[in-house]
Parts: structure tokens; C-alpha cells; sequence
């Protein structure tokens, strides 16, 4: 579903992201995002009890020529 390369990080309680860099189009990442979401309709079984996951999803774009860096702010 995701490669290597991807990231899928909990942003918060229920909250995910999953980045895709060099994913190539848009058509291919509404493509992973359709694998996620029919993978996640599927009941999960936790100790004999059946729960059933809802998954809504937004699709960003953010494109750049450069490496971007990230400093904690703890660490400046």
C-alpha cells in the first residue's frame, strides 16, 4: 500500500497522514489513497470483538524543487 520511501505518521487521537514523496501524479496518489481506503473498510477483530473503521480523506499537493528541512524548535 505504501512504499519505503512514504511516511504515515498519527497527527492525533484518530487523525493520520500519510506523506508520498516523488509519488509521480495525482492520479497516483488518489490510487494509493483508494488501496488505503478499501483496506481499512475491512473489520478489524480485536480480542473476539469486530470493529469497524469509517475513513474520510482529503488529498494536498505541495510541490517543491528544493530539500526541505525541519529544525525542532528545542533545537535551534
Amino acid at each position: 500500500m505504501v512504499r519505503d520511501a512514504d511516511t504515515v505518521a498519527r497527527l492525533a487521537g484518530d487523525e493520520f497522514v500519510v506523506l508520498l514523496p516523488d509519488v509521480g501524479s495525482v492520479a497516483d496518489a488518489t490510487a494509493v489513497a483508494a488501496t488505503l481506503r478499501s483496506a481499512l473498510k475491512m473489520p478489524f477483530h480485536v480480542e473476539n470483538i469486530e470493529l469497524d473503521v469509517e475513513v474520510s480523506a482529503a488529498r494536498g499537493h505541495v510541490a517543491t524543487a528544493l530539500p526541505l528541512t525541519f529544525t525542532r524548535p528545542d533545537r535551534r
